[in-house]
């Protein structure tokens, strides 16, 4: 009997749905929309990039982000990789994102904005969580609490220089994984038809 699973489901209803908006999301100011079957290739994109930085069957990813079509984006293809998305509460500590972190083991943590990446690394100075990668979602936000609420943060404020090695745009992410399908295309075929 063949397995089914959350990815098989997803993968039946872009079948049916196919050019169907499957999701509305606020970008830039603008409303923008997504397809069931670009759902499906952006979220293939991820799991091919996630797949290509080594991501074991089961291993967590962290997702400290607000819902957003990035975020859902994610999450699927987080799964189509064999990955455990770890949705991140926002209002967390600095020590008890240090222990969320720390706890699932995540080697790549999938982060909102500058605001939360700036949080996530004073956390891990407290408590190494010991990532690997982290995926940057927008590379400016206003600041949502504190006395510099309402400012805007952008990543130049955050590194003088440049920006380190494990810190990537979440765009540019999309296209590398996208390049990355071909190299995984049987492990993902393989994977959605697995016992996840």
């Amino acid at each position: 009997m063949k397995t089914v699973n959350l990815i098989d489901l997803f993968h039946r209803q872009v079948v049916k749905g196919r050019d169907a908006v499957a999701l509305r999301h606020r970008r830039d100011g603008l409303w923008n929309t997504i397809s069931w079957q670009r759902w499906e290739e952006l979220s293939t994109s991820v799991a091919a990039g996630l797949l290509s930085f080594g991501l074991e069957k089961g291993e967590s990813v962290a997702l400290l982000a607000r819902n957003s079509g990035s975020w859902m984006v994610s999450d699927v293809g987080i799964l189509m990789a064999g990955g455990v998305p770890v949705p991140v509460p926002l209002g967390l500590t600095e020590e008890e994102l240090a222990h969320v972190l720390a706890d699932c083991r995540a080697r790549v943590v999938i982060c909102d904005c500058p605001y939360y990446l700036s949080k996530l690394m004073r956390a891990c100075v407290a408590k190494a969580p010991g990532f690997d990668k982290v995926l940057l979602l927008n590379d400016e936000c206003i600041i949502p609490a504190g006395p510099n609420k309402g400012d805007l943060l952008s990543l130049a404020d955050l590194f003088e220089k440049d920006v380190p090695s494990w810190l990537i745009d979440f765009d540019e992410f999309l296209v590398y994984g996208e390049e990355q399908i071909p190299r995984f295309r049987g492990a993902l075929d393989g994977l959605r038809e697995a016992d996840i």
